[in-house]
């Protein structure tokens, strides 16, 4: 090969070899891609969130019932400043029949200690409450007097009795029509409240009308007056100022489970059961109270009745 020759094919070589590598250089370069354009100034667009794949534990729901499923409404959030309820209260279990019977034992003997402790202090108050019967006149006494239903607790002599018609009025009680007893009496002794030292007292059978003459200790309250002079709670005759003139004015009624009739120095008690319902067959309440066998020495009712 001549000197020509050789020179011709080295410059062939490095022809080729110098394509062969701007032909890698481009490679790269479009490997690599274009360079980055610069940043905008605007805002950039936000990514929406992706939506969760549903996995269906069977077939994948038609269209028809995907929008059914989608227009189920979702749990409503709690609002603001809602305060959850706390637990329910645990199960208490129910006492077996030895505590329970041991409980109302204990109660009963709270029941009659109170009691131990009040019937002596109404009894042991007054002289002469010597028996049971006598102890336990007292102790219903004291129990009249602390409920408090009258206007005055009084000592009277009964003056005179008359019948006067009972006016129609609006209430139409069973008596409404019938005559009524108006006992006049005059205080005596006025133990509890206040009331006038003449009054008229109202009773509807024939063993609750009083024994003119006689004296008594009454718990009377008001019956015939206007309506608007009731106690509250009470409910009578709704009388107007006429129907309370017909029946001849304002007049009082005495409590059927206080009624003492005086003799000689005792206080005598009149049993509900002549007073109401006439058994018996006795003529007057004095007779009635002598078979009653409860009486009480006359101090020694006032002084249970006093202050």
């Amino acid at each position: 090969m001549t000197q020509k020759r050789q020179t011709a094919l080295k410059y062939t070589l490095l022809t080729a070899a110098a394509g062969l590598i701007v032909a890698c250089w481009l490679a790269l370069v479009g490997a690599c891609g274009p360079a980055a354009p610069p940043a905008s100034t605007s805002a950039p667009t936000p990514t929406p969130t992706p939506t969760p794949t549903v996995r269906w534990l069977g077939d994948t729901p038609s269209p028809s019932e995907l929008a059914t499923l989608n227009a189920i409404p979702t749990a409503t959030p709690y609002p603001p400043g809602y305060i959850k309820p706390t637990d329910r209260p645990t199960y208490t279990p129910q006492p077996s029949a030895p505590t329970v019977v041991a409980q109302m034992q204990t109660a009963e003997a709270q029941m009659q200690t109170i009691e131990a402790r009040t019937r002596p202090a109404v009894s042991g108050s007054a002289a002469g409450a010597s028996d049971d019967g006598e102890a336990e006149a007292l102790w219903q006494i004291a129990t009249h007097i602390a409920r408090r239903e009258y206007e005055a607790i009084v000592k009277v002599r009964v003056v005179s009795t008359r019948l006067v018609p009972v006016p129609d009025i609006a209430a139409e009680p069973p008596w409404t029509g019938e005559n009524a007893h108006r006992d006049t009496v005059e205080v005596i002794t006025t133990y509890r409240g206040s009331i006038s030292k003449r009054f008229d007292l109202i009773s509807h059978s024939e063993n609750e009308a009083l024994d003119v003459g006689r004296e008594y200790i009454l718990s009377v309250y008001k019956y015939w007056v206007l309506e608007s002079e009731y106690p509250p709670g009470y409910e009578f005759f709704p009388f107007t100022p006429e129907t309370l003139r017909a029946a001849g004015g304002r007049a009082y009624a005495y409590d059927l489970s206080m009624i003492w009739v005086i003799d000689g120095g005792l206080a005598m008690y009149v049993p509900s059961s002549y007073t109401i319902w006439g058994r018996g067959g006795y003529s007057s309440h004095l007779e009635a109270a002598r078979d009653s066998s409860i009486n009480l020495p006359l101090p020694t009712i006032e002084a249970a009745i006093r202050p």
